[in-house]
């Protein structure tokens, strides 16, 4: 049998299905960042003068947790984990839609995946979805990361896992309602904390929830640039 038998089992309420359906999700995700050369998208798209990250957040963050096992480009490993998983990369179909910001870097990734047997289709995210930079004053441009800031290391969680999420970054709460659900519960416990350093290890917890799941992908930092107004003081 394959993975399609198995979803359909999982949802008939078979456990061991659901066991094997988790793990075969596991095994996927795990296959799909072998097809991954961040260096190269570095190069190709910035020079090599990006950050390529080494953990969910921003190295040097408060909240900085590296992989593992780390994220490293092995397509031939990716393609015998997929193998294992009983399926091959030209079965591998992805469709999303982006931000304008990140059309090129999505580009790029399709092309470096398609070379592996995978599609990846993407669309320009509408203009009223899409995120826009707030212009103030006669002329003022700043960029930077999501991450952990240091001064509020817990907010992204804010925003990409409760269900009333503004990004949905995790799909823990569909293949995995324990895992989610675990997560939850370390969120709350983080929004109560009264230390920094409570907080900070809740933060450190949650990461490393999603790390080792391989429930989300690092990605290339562009550099970093800002213009202010020369009678800035």
């Amino acid at each position: 049998s394959d993975f399609r038998d198995l979803d359909k089992a999982a949802s008939e309420g078979n456990y061991r299905a659901q066991l094997a359906l988790d793990k075969f999700i596991y095994e996927v995700r795990k296959a799909f960042n072998r097809f991954i050369d961040l260096d190269a998208l570095n190069n190709e798209l910035y020079g090599g003068h990006g950050l390529v990250q080494s953990s969910l957040w921003s190295p040097n963050s408060s909240g900085e947790v590296p992989w593992p096992e780390g994220f490293y480009y092995a397509p031939e490993e990716g393609h015998e984990l997929l193998a294992a998983a009983g399926i091959q990369a030209t079965e591998v179909h992805i469709e999303t839609y982006v931000g304008s910001h990140l059309f090129d870097y999505f580009e790029a990734l399709s092309d470096q995946l398609a070379r592996e047997g995978i599609t990846l289709v993407y669309g320009k995210e509408p203009p009223n979805g899409a995120t826009t930079y707030l212009m103030r004053g006669d002329w003022t441009v700043t960029t930077g990361n999501f991450g952990y800031a240091n001064i509020s290391p817990h907010l992204p969680w804010t925003f990409i896992l409760l269900p009333e999420h503004l990004i949905k970054v995790f799909w823990m709460d569909i293949y995995d309602p324990e895992l989610y659900e675990g997560m939850c519960n370390e969120y709350y416990a983080m929004e109560g904390s009264s230390t920094w350093d409570e907080m900070l290890t809740h933060c450190i917890t949650l990461t490393n929830m999603v790390q080792k799941d391989y429930a989300a992908l690092t990605r290339v930092q562009p550099p970093y640039f800002a213009a202010f107004q020369k009678e800035l003081k």
